[in-house]
């Protein structure tokens, strides 16, 4: 995976960082309730874990936020 990876995309290992935070990470966190949790969540508290979840992959992906959010002094 490494040989054929590295030879397409010069940033493997981000491409492999991110991948890995979509399609693991990401999910766990923004749906405990399906493997972890035995307990339901409130609305308010699915909202703000999704909200998490998309944090964590930006920041995986190496992508800024837009200067109007609060989140903008991550960008550097």
């Amino acid at each position: 995976i490494y040989v054929i990876g590295s030879a397409k995309f010069a940033d493997y290992h981000l491409v492999l960082a991110g991948f890995f935070v979509l399609r693991f990470i990401a999910p766990a966190i923004a749906t405990p309730d399906s493997a972890l949790l035995s307990a339901q969540l409130s609305p308010q508290a699915k909202k703000r874990l999704l909200q998490v979840s998309k944090i964590i992959q930006a920041i995986a992906n190496h992508q800024p936020f837009k200067e109007s959010s609060h989140l903008d002094v991550l960008n550097e």
